[in-house]
């Protein structure tokens, strides 16, 4: 577990329910209380209410303002370097896992014997196999035991960790170390360090997710950068079953005891 100031990890999250209190979990068990930094945006669910982790509250009357997020992660950056060697920017759905054949304690045993200044991540994303995952999720058992699929995805490939400020382009899939932009720089991937995206772990969660958003006041969805946020019911299932056809079986060795 990390306890000191090697690395702190930091979120944004508005009503994250039910997949926030996994990724909390599951962060526990990697870093101390006070290195998890939580910016609650606008929560009215309770799943940021009486936690033993840094909960920061921020306020934006749009759900998706992509600039607002972007300055507040650029914000959080300098912050964080002021006080840690490293930091970890992840979205609420997103997990990070080491490779338990290359490193047996985890998360927090990566962090230390890290010598990378910026690490982009292996991106995997999970998803409900339709034809033999009928069953929807129980969030209080582990993920890896109801659910054995996942696909590869570019987009899941963040850089994740990092040791210096970056300038994220919108949605923190690609960065540039050179003046603000929207510009992508191609980093290697760290082949052990993997992204795990739980966006699409649940048909049924996605749909009732996507509705809830598309109730949400946004902000210049017209232009397209985060209209997914925005899909119908018909549109989340025609992506889920467009990921169908791109599965892979999860290795073994991410069983229910790391997720």
């Amino acid at each position: 577990m990390i306890t000191d100031h090697r690395c702190a990890i930091v979120t944004l999250v508005r009503n994250g329910a039910p997949i926030f209190p996994v990724w909390l979990n599951y962060y526990r068990k990697h870093f101390a209380p006070q290195h998890i930094y939580v910016l609650d945006h606008d929560s009215t669910d309770g799943t940021t209410s009486g936690l033993d982790v840094n909960v920061v509250p921020v306020h934006n009357s749009k759900y998706l303002d992509m600039q607002w997020q972007n300055d507040l992660t650029h914000e959080w950056q300098a912050k964080l370097l002021g006080q840690y060697e490293y930091y970890i920017f992840v979205d609420a759905d997103e997990i990070l896992i080491a490779d338990p054949t290359q490193y047996p304690g985890g998360l927090a045993e990566y962090l230390a014997r890290n010598t990378s200044p910026v690490v982009r991540c292996n991106g995997r994303g999970i998803v409900q196999n339709l034809s033999v995952e009928t069953k929807e999720v129980d969030w209080d058992r582990p993920i890896f035991e109801q659910r054995r699929w996942w696909f590869a995805g570019e987009h899941d490939c963040k850089v994740a960790l990092s040791n210096r400020r970056l300038n994220f382009a919108w949605g923190c899939h690609w960065d540039t170390e050179g003046p603000p932009s929207h510009a992508r720089i191609d980093r290697p991937i760290d082949p052990h360090l993997f992204l795990v995206h739980l966006h699409r772990v649940d048909i049924g969660h996605m749909i009732r997710r996507h509705a809830w958003m598309r109730g949400q006041d946004f902000w210049k969805c017209e232009d397209g950068r985060g209209a997914h946020h925005k899909w119908s019911d018909e549109e989340v299932v025609r992506d889920m079953m467009e990921h169908q056809a791109r599965l892979e079986l999860i290795p073994e060795r991410f069983d229910g005891t790391i997720l």
